[in-house]
């Protein structure tokens, strides 16, 4: 429950604990190109898809799942249409989030096809 009076900051903050996400889902990237790398270095090119294709889902489920609900911010209201603009940004921090690892589970799927789709070289 918010108090009647915001007059400080923390107390009208919506965003606690989203500050982080960006920079978790960097070092989740890492370690998961890192770990699409390794995989595909010792040959296990199809664990390498699905580890890019549980990143994919993961990033997904991130980007357009439900988000915190918004209880305070500001808005704007259009006197003539009656239409009420609320403050919402387009992708939260979370959606980032979602889209950085999404991204990078793209990368690693893609690196697992193209390990699977290598022709041996022929030993002439």
């Amino acid at each position: 429950m918010l108090p009647l009076s915001c007059a400080t900051a923390e107390h009208c903050n919506d965003a606690v604990g989203t500050e982080l996400a960006i920079p978790f889902a960097v070092v989740a990237a890492m370690l998961l190109l890192g770990g699409g790398v390794a995989l595909f270095r010792k040959r296990h090119t199809q664990w390498t898809f699905l580890l890019g294709l549980l990143a994919i889902v993961t990033g997904t489920a991130l980007t357009f799942g439900p988000g915190a609900e918004t209880t305070y911010g500001w808005f704007a209201y259009a006197e003539r249409t009656g239409e009420v603009f609320p403050a919402r940004p387009p992708l939260s921090a979370r959606g980032v989030a979602g889209v950085i690892v999404g991204a990078t589970g793209l990368l690693v799927a893609g690196i697992g096809i193209g390990g699977m789709l290598r022709r041996p070289r022929s030993q002439d």
